[in-house]
């Protein structure tokens, strides 16, 4: 179920990207309320490719392609079904979660990149 579907969670995920102005957002998958949302946010078009500060990947299939997209330091934001599939999610692409909300019967996702740690 993409955000559109959902206004409540179409928010709740537009809040937790947090955009701030000119910031480069990049949605994954068709979202267009979502889009317009955080293209007003950053006070600039949403773009079409990465690198981008914030990606939001409206379906876990989308996570690969959204980490691969992410600028340093910027946040991946996603649509889970529960908590488990988030954190499950997050681990298997590098992701550490920041925020959840639970909203709609879904889960609502941010999180960065794991920093490498030196040996």
């Amino acid at each position: 179920m993409p955000p559109d579907a959902n206004p409540l969670l179409a928010a709740v995920v537009a809040a937790l990207a947090g955009v701030r102005t000119n910031q480069r957002v990049l949605v994954l998958g068709e979202a267009p309320l979502l889009r317009r949302a955080l293209s007003a946010a950053a006070d600039c078009d949403v773009v079409l490719e990465g690198p981008a500060d914030i990606v939001v990947a409206i379906f876990a299939p989308d996570v690969p392609t959204a980490v691969a997209n992410v600028a340093p330091g910027g946040r991946v934001v996603g649509v889970a079904a529960d908590m488990g599939a988030a954190q499950r999610t997050a681990s298997r692409h590098g992701l550490a979660l920041q925020y959840t909300e639970h909203v709609a019967g879904r889960v609502a996702w941010s999180a960065r990149l794991r920093e490498e740690t030196s040996p």
